[in-house]
């Protein structure tokens, strides 16, 4: 749950890149990015034939527009032209990943990074879904039963033993990998570019995962970073993004069962929150957060999609969130 700002870097920067027992609660990060409202296909820019490049920016730009069946479909005719482009495959990798398709998703960030594995972005992106895939096991591998409406997530982990053992390998790899993007951006980029700190956001929010309260310290340090950022570029979309860290950092507190710091911290994020989707997210994530119900709940209060991915392009199953006993 705590990662709701997923892949913000690739939100809100497609023309550079293209939960513990928190993760009941996987929040969609697309209204704290900005530009990254659905918009019509013809807004991404068109991808130049002879350029696996611009075809790689079209696909990520698909994918933050919410066009997937677009982005797969395109992507995959170009990677028969370019079979070995690492960023074209990390883009397309990025589709499959919001379509939910988890498996195909893994597969292709795995083989962009074996084809380009000093490149940070590609270090992040595999790095990020090995982190959500860590957010998945940790409900089981503590023991929690997840809520009838999202025994379709947990379909393949069934043993609490098997699941820590899993969960401490891929936790161990996506740190690796977040410190070597987060190395790589802050050399290309420097330390207060948004790459950067999404980098850094996500690596701590791996650590509160594995770690507990040990790792809330470094959680507020990026969120300290995060609200000094968007305090003097003046930006009110990186004030947004500034909010939704200080309602990660809101929850770790309330999972710890620091309910006063959690209830302050969350006042915090509704004064940084500028536009009104990022205020209505703060104002739906309150009382869940301060009353620890970091559950299926939220799904419905910042998403309203119970298919796991949070995609808004298919349809919701039959037996909706309401119909549920």
């Amino acid at each position: 749950m705590l990662r709701n700002l997923r892949n913000i870097a690739t939100h809100c920067c497609a023309g550079n890149s293209g939960l513990p027992a928190f993760a009941f609660a996987l929040m969609a990060a697309v209204s704290l990015a900005p530009g990254s409202a659905r918009a019509a296909t013809g807004d991404c820019p068109t991808a130049h034939p002879a350029s696996a490049k611009t075809v790689a920016a079209r696909v990520i730009c698909l994918v933050d527009h919410d066009h997937l069946l677009d982005a797969i479909v395109q992507g995959e005719k170009a990677l028969g032209e370019w079979p070995e482009d690492a960023h074209l495959i990390s883009a397309l990798a990025r589709a499959y990943e919001e379509s939910g398709n988890r498996k195909k998703a893994l597969a292709y960030h795995e083989k962009a990074y074996h084809l380009a594995p000093d490149d940070p972005l590609i270090a992040y992106r595999l790095a990020s879904m090995l982190a959500d895939e860590v957010d998945r096991l940790a409900p089981i591998a503590q023991g929690a039963r997840p809520p009838k409406r999202l025994a379709h997530c947990f379909a393949d982990i069934h043993d609490r033993r098997a699941a820590k053992r899993r969960m401490a390998a891929l936790a161990k790899r996506a740190d690796r990998l977040f410190a070597q993007a987060v190395e790589g951006f802050s050399r290309q980029r420097g330390e207060d570019d948004m790459l950067t700190l999404n980098a850094r956001m996500e690596r701590a929010l791996l650590h509160v995962t594995t770690k507990g309260h040990e790792g809330i310290p470094e959680l507020e340090a990026v969120a300290a970073a995060f609200r000094r950022v968007a305090d003097r570029n003046g930006d009110p979309a990186m004030a947004d993004m500034a909010s939704g860290v200080y309602l990660n950092l809101a929850q770790a507190h309330a999972m710890e069962g620091d309910a006063e710091t959690a209830r302050r911290i969350a006042d915090e994020a509704m004064a940084l929150a500028r536009s009104n989707d990022q205020k209505r997210l703060v104002e739906a994530s309150m009382d869940a957060i301060v009353n620890g119900d970091s559950g299926a709940m939220l799904i419905e209060a910042m998403a309203g999609a119970p298919d796991c991915t949070l995609t808004t392009d298919r349809p919701m199953p039959a037996d909706g969130l309401e119909n549920e006993q």
